[in-house]
């Protein structure tokens, strides 16, 4: 049996709440030799002269002092009316629970800021605000916004290991720490926390495929799995999503982009992706030629997108003629499009600079193509992508958005997929389709590309500079079938089309002419 397939990775937003808890705890440290003999002494003695302790160690009166100073300091012993040193009962306290070896142990009272999720009360590690979290789905909060004190105060005494871990990074000092008592606990403000879900299939002969699903939070290099209680919230909010059959299905997706491989595997919207992936084991899912091949998940998942732009590299290097550096992603309309911040984000950044590297002027560009057929969409689109995405373009409703991904530098690559539902009680989505450099492909997508947004009218939403324009973010051919009412744009990418055009006529003329 082979190993799952990664296909997807969202990030999802957990409600949470952070608390300023004002509490005491204390913390093995090494102990000086001569200070653990002398609390060894008293534990025995129960009380003891601070000559007796003097002659016991050959000290001098001022070597004596420093050492009742310090032990003092430490909390380890008193010294009663008559003069007698004893231990305390904090010493005597640790060394019952010690084996009856004296610690030194420090005492610190402490405020520490907690998050507690607001779904399970499970502590977790608060997140600033960063631009590449803004917009992902969250999680609802139920019925839990406001929090008995009481409620946080036991959750933080019972998880108080996991906050070391999460505050904490030594190890032997973590160890070592013991919470000792909660003196009170204030609320804070309202937080989310980010977490990663992993999404992988495995084929299963004539059926669907399995799906495995994995959750955790990133703490640092670290990966911590989330609790069972929390992985099942998440199941319930992924298992609330919907998918509707409408626009392109998968057949007709195969015959648009001319995908004869997805094309046996495709059952009106249902694709049989047990059958893909057998096929794939089995080497028989190859499209004829080098320049095409298949792609299965997210194209920011890391093996998918160091693909990719690994490819984009190659097919720069070898571009001949003018290079329009303009990566133009027509997205998808399904369920959690885009829900990713780390990766998506990153690869975004990795195009972007790829482009850059290969153009004089730093003119390279990556757009978002959505739908936008209101300013309330308008801003639930840009809420949703503006920190992942550098620049965005609204189309209105004459662009058909479906379960077609597309995404397209001209004339070096291409990428499309189709994003069928490989589990039937999932609305979660799996893309699935090929990456391409060869030319004929890529004018086929060029062209696909251009008459889905045919007559629509487009709108820059955001963008990274305000000196962006549509002709700065769009190619001639995509400008030239939109709505004239996007703008003075449109009108000049139709007359460089045609001017482009004429030029070629009068070069073919000339070329026939020199033939005859």
């Amino acid at each position: 049996m082979s190993e799952p397939r990664l296909g997807n990775l969202i990030t999802l937003l957990l409600p949470a709440r952070s608390y300023k808890i004002n509490c005491a705890w204390t913390t093995e440290k090494l102990m000086p030799g001569i200070e653990q003999f002398a609390c060894r002494l008293l534990l025995i003695f129960d009380q003891l002269y601070p000559s007796e302790l003097q002659n016991y160690f050959g000290l001098n009166e001022r070597e004596r002092e420093v050492l009742l100073d310090s032990l003092l300091a430490n909390r380890l012993i008193t010294i009663n009316p008559e003069g007698h040193v004893e231990a305390s009962s904090f010493l005597r306290k640790h060394a019952a629970s010690n084996g009856g070896k004296p610690s030194l142990v420090k005492y610190q009272e402490r405020t520490e800021e907690v998050a507690f999720d607001l779904l399970t009360l499970s502590v977790c590690k608060p997140q600033p605000h960063r631009r590449l979290t803004s917009g992902l789905p969250e999680l609802l909060p139920r019925n839990k916004i406001g929090v008995d004190i009481a409620a946080v105060t036991e959750a933080f005494s019972t998880q108080f290991r996991h906050h070391l871990m999460l505050s904490r990074n030594n190890e032997y000092e973590r160890q070592r720490t013991q919470l000792y008592k909660v003196m009170g606990c204030s609320s804070h403000e309202m937080v989310q926390i980010p977490v990663e879900v992993e999404v992988s299939y495995n084929a299963v002969a004539n059926s669907e495929p399995q799906k495995f699903t994995r959750s955790y939070e990133h703490i640092g290099n670290n990966r911590l799995p989330l609790a069972n209680e929390l992985e099942a919230h998440i199941a319930d909010f992924l298992g609330e999503q919907q998918l509707e059959e409408s626009g392109l299905d998968c057949a007709g997706y195969c015959e648009a982009v001319r995908d004869p491989v997805l094309k046996q595997f495709s059952n009106g919207y249902q694709f049989d992706y047990s059958g893909w992936l057998e096929a794939r084991e089995s080497r028989q899912t190859g499209y004829g030629n080098q320049q095409t091949s298949g792609m299965l998940g997210a194209v920011y998942l890391p093996d998918n997108a160091k693909r990719f732009i690994g490819e984009l590299r190659d097919a720069l290097r070898s571009h001949e003629g003018m290079l329009t550096p303009k990566a133009m992603w027509y997205s998808s309309e399904v369920p959690l499009w885009g829900a990713n911040s780390n990766q998506l984000a990153r690869f975004n950044r990795d195009l972007g600079g790829t482009l850059d590297n290969h153009t004089d002027d730093q003119s390279a560009r990556v757009t978002l193509l959505h739908l936008s057929d209101s300013n309330g969409e308008s801003r639930l689109q840009r809420k949703h992508h503006l920190g992942r995405f550098a620049n965005g373009i609204g189309l209105t409703s004459n662009a058909e958005f479906d379960r077609l991904e597309l995404l397209l530098i001209p004339g070096v690559i291409g990428l499309v997929q189709y994003h069928g539902q490989p589990n039937a009680d999932s609305a979660l989505t799996l893309p699935v389709g090929y990456t391409t450099t060869d030319p004929e492909r890529l004018q086929l997508l060029e062209f696909l590309l251009a008459t889905r947004v045919e007559g629509a009218i487009a709108t820059i939403n955001w963008s990274e500079s305000k000196c962006e324009t549509l002709g700065s973010l769009l190619s001639d051919d995509l400008l030239a079938k939109l709505d004239k009412k996007s703008g003075d744009d449109v009108g000049h990418a139709i007359r460089r089309k045609q001017k482009v055009a004429s030029s070629n006529a009068v070069r073919a003329i000339l070329s026939l002419r020199n033939k005859s």
